[in-house]
């Protein structure tokens, strides 16, 4: 029988959090009743009634009494207070006051127990929160600092809310390196399943303003699970109703599983091996197009917004761009619905000259950041009638790969699909015949949608080991039309961009003795590295970290940007291109932006900006200020949209 009520205390105290202190004052009234019986102990008597702390002011019954032994029990020092009292009263006040020291003990325990549970969920990131218009960021892994610098850079209120699978420890800590401190950061780190109902519940995921999921891990091989980040999807998509406001946005790793994302959620995804792929692809079919890139997806300085067009219609979209004076108008989007009564965005940049504008169309425009369009209906174009010429670009068909990462058949597939001759890539890299046999087995895999690719592009593998050679000096690297530096995550205990540093230092050396190389585009994951080799051979580096999240972000915020930058940097169809002054017969001539402009629509090319000298110095203006337009000279060209041709 006493067993068993011990358990049930035992029980009762670790399953209810009040019962401990219901408990407590159970134990305390017992103690004041045990000190009443004082009063039988002469407790009033004449004797007792000389001693300092003894009174009988309410006719010493049982209030007096209850007065006395509460006091005894709450301050263990009215003890003192019982001198020349009977001895059978200072025993009952002796006891009394030990037994309260001990109640106040467990008081005191119980508070301390409480705060410390409360901290450590705090310090563990397993606590509830109670916030609306946040952002959530689900995942942890090298894109997440960056990520989060580029918001703060929006100078918003938001606060941000960090949900995964790593230690909030490990994760305050690598956002401490990064720079990016919590002081003055409205900054949350928790720790939990990203794929669970109830832990999402916690985070408040239906009154949040943005969500962004990024794949879980750290970059190390078949480290990123893209399979948590679909769970994630469903489980939001569960959560939201047709009405709710939340953008939310998804970062898939592997291409090959967008189709199944996209069976479970409507919302945008970015996928990093696509996104990567793409642009290093066409930074090295137009080398220096990173700049580019960099200032446009910059999210502190430019954006893309939408302008209606209510009172535009009929105009002719040559005219629409000079009408819209502080802002670079790149393109037409609507809303369409479809047959089973959805809506889609549908974007088209650079239509043609002539393209009349609709009602219901907006303006998909390149703006200064919290800058209001403005807009003079007065202005128009004088279009001119110049028939399209040929642009010679150098032709892409040797391409050398130095290393190995998740995005390298990406990378092949879109060589081919940017192509359209014949295309030798050579993967230089630890156990390359291994790589090159999976890559190839990849394609076969896929030849019903890649049928085109397995025909046009042939993979040979060139062992390449760090840890073994140290020169390129036996390589004929002039045979190639351009060269790849990828980031290796391969290993765990050797950083990626230390590895791209030192093959950029044989490359030098190579350049050294040589004199020339071909373009090189540079994967790196840290924009200190780029500091590093500012002096080096590169003519591209993308910084895929702070690129990638860049586009998550601003996806976030904009989901009609989706569309924009798949159009963008996507094989077909649209692509930004470098255009040398005399390509428009203007080399020489007093012109102002209206006449390039003129001149870039007589061959469906549309002005975005321009760039002010080459070399490393070479400086990048996106939508220029037109009244200070400035005159270009042959070292500057102009930055267009244009119709992608194939090489």
């Amino acid at each position: 029988m006493i067993n068993k009520f011990r358990y049930l205390i035992f029980l009762t105290l670790t399953t209810n959090s009040l019962f401990p202190y219901l408990f407590l004052l159970f134990l305390m009234c017992l103690v004041i009743s045990f000190g009443m019986l004082s009063y039988y102990s002469g407790l009033f008597s004449a004797e007792a009634l000389r001693a300092e702390g003894i009174d009988n002011l309410l006719g010493g019954g049982f209030i007096d009494s209850f007065w006395w032994s509460l006091k005894h029990v709450l301050d263990p020092g009215a003890l003192s207070e019982n001198y020349g009292a009977p001895i059978g009263v200072i025993i009952f006040a002796l006891l009394n006051s030990m037994m309260g020291l001990a109640l106040t003990g467990g008081l005191i325990g119980l508070i301390v127990n409480s705060l410390q549970n409360t901290l450590e969920s705090a310090k563990q990131g397993i606590s509830s929160i109670d916030e609306e218009g946040h952002l959530i960021i689900l995942g942890w892994n090298r894109k997440g600092p960056s990520l989060i610098k580029q918001f703060f850079l929006l100078n918003t209120t938001q606060r941000v809310v960090i949900l995964s699978g790593s230690s909030p420890q490990q994760v305050k800590i690598i956002l401490k390196a990064e720079g990016v401190g919590q002081k003055n950061k409205k900054i949350l780190v928790l720790t939990g399943l990203t794929t669970s109902a109830a832990v999402l519940d916690r985070i408040g995921v239906s009154k949040a303003a943005h969500i962004i999921i990024l794949a879980e891990g750290q970059g190390l091989k078949d480290s990123y699970s893209d399979v948590n980040t679909i769970n994630s999807l469903m489980v939001i998509e569960s959560k939201l109703t047709a009405q709710s406001k939340v953008h939310v946005v998804a970062e898939i790793v592997n291409s090959e599983r967008l189709g199944i994302a996209n069976i479970a959620s409507s919302s945008p995804l970015v996928c990093t091996s696509l996104l990567m792929s793409r642009t290093m692809v066409q930074c090295a079919r137009n080398p220096g197009y990173a700049r580019v890139y960099s200032k446009l997806f910059s999210s502190a300085e430019i954006g893309f917004d939408l302008f209606s067009c209510n009172s535009l219609e009929g105009t002719l979209f040559a005219d629409a761009c000079l009408m819209i004076t502080n802002a670079t108008v790149i393109g037409v989007s609507w809303i369409k619905k479809l047959d089973d009564g959805s809506t889609k965005r549908v974007t088209v940049l650079n239509p043609e000259p002539d393209y009349d504008l609709a009602e219901d169309d907006q303006l998909v425009v390149i703006n200064s950041r919290n800058s209001t369009i403005l807009f003079d209906p007065g202005l128009k174009i004088a279009l001119q009638e110049k028939p399209r010429q040929f642009l010679d670009r150098s032709k892409i068909r040797d391409v050398l790969v130095f290393s190995s990462s998740p995005n390298l058949s990406a990378i092949i597939s879109e060589l081919g699909l940017n192509s359209s001759s014949q295309i030798i890539v050579t993967v230089a890299c630890r156990n390359a015949a291994e790589i090159v046999s999976s890559l190839n087995e990849n394609i076969v895999l896929n030849c019903e949608v890649r049928r085109s690719l397995l025909e046009s592009i042939t993979i040979v593998p060139m062992e390449f080991d760090l840890n073994r050679r140290w020169s390129l000096e036996h390589l004929d690297l002039s045979g190639y039309d351009s060269i790849f530096v990828l980031a290796d995550e391969s290993e765990s205990n050797v950083d990626a961009d230390s590895s791209t540093a030192m093959i950029m230092l044989l490359l030098e050396d190579v350049y050294r003795k040589v004199g020339v190389l071909p373009p090189i585009v540079v994967e790196l994951l840290d924009s200190k590295t780029k500091d590093v080799l500012k002096h080096s051979t590169i003519v591209d580096s993308v910084i895929s970290t702070e690129f990638v999240s860049a586009i998550l972000l601003q996806v976030a915020t904009n989901p009609f940007l989706e569309s924009i930058y798949s159009e963008l940097i996507s094989a077909g169809g649209i692509e930004m291109g470098f255009r040398q002054l005399d390509n428009y017969n203007a080399l020489g001539k007093s012109m102002d932006y209206s006449d390039y402009l003129s001149h870039a629509f007589a061959v469906n090319e549309l002005i975005i900006g321009y760039q002010k000298g080459d070399g490393p110095d070479a400086e990048v203006i996106l939508n220029p200020d037109r009244s200070t337009f400035p005159s270009l000279n042959s070292r500057d060209r102009l930055i267009v949209l244009a119709q992608q041709l194939y090489t």
